[in-house]
């Protein structure tokens, strides 16, 4: 069912893999990009780039043209917050610079089976300033979930099949849902 919903004057934080604004579906849609180092140090200046095309990826569900993007009218603000693997403290920095960002909405592209009480407690904050966070439960499969998507205070997503039925690796919070 088509709304006319396009996601005009929505910003969006994604915090993932970087951004290869060169992408076709992505011509104009990336706002700012912010890097941040292994000491969770932004790198002022740093050409948008992405290390391992997930972050492109995902930038074109949310806002690609060519029929591709869910909002294509939104305006994206990429950090790139995961390379060479999950680094907490360049995630909480991420979430830092998305809290003072224009951002609305924020996705948080990073899933681990530990959770963390400091990442939940930056979400909160992110709450608090009415920034709805979206993250991934994960790909486990049926009844497995990872770290933040199980928390209480983030919007949680899986994955479907062609069909539009719960992919077998998407995971879940609950083992009948």
């Amino acid at each position: 069912m088509d709304l006319g919903l396009t996601g005009k004057g929505i910003d969006i934080a994604l915090l993932d893999t970087g951004v290869d604004v060169g992408h076709p579906a992505l011509h104009d849609k990336v706002a700012d990009f912010a890097f941040f180092n292994d000491q969770g140090v932004l790198e002022c200046g740093r050409a948008a780039f992405d290390t391992a095309k997930h972050g492109t990826h995902l930038a074109g569900i949310i806002c690609g043209d060519q029929g591709i993007g869910v909002a294509p009218d939104a305006r994206l603000h990429v950090a790139s917050v995961i390379n060479s693997g999950w680094s907490l403290v360049r995630i909480l920095a991420g979430l830092e610079w998305a809290l003072n960002s224009p951002a609305r909405i924020v996705v948080l592209a990073v899933g681990s089976s530990w959770p963390n009480p400091v990442l939940f407690s930056m979400i909160e904050a992110l709450r608090r300033a009415g920034k709805l966070v979206i993250c991934p439960i994960g790909n486990g499969g049926k009844g497995r979930a990872t770290a933040p998507g199980i928390y209480s205070n983030v919007l949680s997503v899986g994955a479907v099949n062609p069909n539009g039925d719960v992919a077998s690796f998407s995971g879940s919070r609950f083992i009948d849902g």
